[in-house]
């Protein structure tokens, strides 16, 4: 009986000793499971990336408005980045306008005037000129996976493409604000104030990408 006795009191020893053991270990699986620990995607934020872009401008005075349609590379660090911006667009009056960095197009333009004038010194003016970005960006907030940000394109370019080519340069700022629904793909939308330089035309300029992350 003293012995029965005594392997049960083991026995009960012994599972009130797992429990006292194995319960903590169980909460913390438990808790991993319903809260599981933040994965860092600070990574995101430096990233380089290559987004599709649809805009819509409403100019002020007139009330007229155009759209665009283009692609847009960006190169980021910790706050400061500078990126490049391409685009098709045209308004309900049928014209139709190119958008591209103004010093691409400077550098395109001297490249082609050294190359048939057999002067071959301007091509490294043209190189340092198509390398110039078309507008910078400072991030002012970060969260995880949304950040905004502000951006300034003081030379972009507007070339009209309906019967004669002309370009008009054209200066841009705002907000956008970026969401990385993935590790390989994110999206922003940005709101922000545009001018045609000749003419002083001011517009208000509304726009979404969405993109994918290079690294």
């Amino acid at each position: 009986m003293r012995i029965l006795f005594s392997f049960t009191t083991l026995r009960i020893a012994f599972v009130l000793s797992a429990i006292v053991l194995f319960c903590p270990l169980l909460r913390a699986q438990e808790t991993n499971a319903v809260n599981p620990k933040p994965v860092d995607h600070s990574y995101l934020h430096e990233a380089q990336t290559v987004s599709f872009y649809g805009e819509n401008n409403i100019y002020s005075k007139t009330g007229d408005f155009s759209y665009t349609f283009g692609g847009r590379l960006d190169f980021n660090s910790n706050i400061i980045g500078f990126y490049y911006k391409f685009g098709l667009g045209g308004n309900p009056q049928g014209t139709m306008y190119g958008h591209l960095p103004l010093g691409l197009e400077v550098g395109i333009a001297l490249g082609l005037r050294g190359y048939y004038n057999g002067n071959y010194f301007l091509l490294l003016p043209a190189i340092l000129c198509a390398l110039v970005p078309e507008g910078i960006t400072a991030k002012f907030w970060q969260r995880d996976k949304y950040n905004l940000k502000f951006y300034l394109s003081p030379w972009g370019s507007e070339i009209n493409l309906y019967k004669e080519a002309y370009t008009l340069v054209s200066g841009e700022c705002g907000i956008q604000g970026n969401i990385f629904a993935h590790k390989a793909i994110y999206m922003s939308c940005y709101a922000g104030a545009k001018t045609l330089y000749k003419g002083f035309r001011p517009a208000i300029t509304l726009g979404a990408t969405v993109g994918f992350v290079l690294d």
